[in-house]
């Protein structure tokens, strides 16, 4: 998940859009089938985990970089229902915008 405060991206659109891009590249890269090995070798070592949990790591990416908006209702759900109450509301769309995502994939 990446995350980041919504001022610097908006003044800084062609950087956060860049940076989105070389993201889903390395995603793509590190989705292939072919590259898994030396993903899992470069994962554990930055990261000090064991092949084991590297390759588990890499499992749980998502191959498109798109947001699992019902995963994070989730989360957004369970904040409310525990009293966690969020300047900004319940509803999700409030906390991302998919126009710099969807600007690094050409869209």
């Amino acid at each position: 998940m990446l995350a980041i405060d919504r001022d610097w991206p908006e003044k800084n659109r062609q950087s956060s859009v860049g940076f989105l891009r070389a993201w889903l590249k390395s995603l793509s890269w590190v989705k292939d089938p072919a590259n898994r090995d030396a993903a899992v070798k470069i994962m554990g070592a930055e990261l000090k985990l064991n092949p084991k949990q590297a390759a588990e790591s890499f499992d749980d990416l998502s191959a498109t970089g798109n947001l699992n908006l019902p995963g994070l209702q989730v989360v957004l759900d369970l904040r409310n229902q525990f009293g966690f109450k969020l300047p900004k509301g319940d509803k999700l769309p409030v906390y991302y915008d998919a126009s710099f995502l969807s600007a690094a994939k050409g869209k």
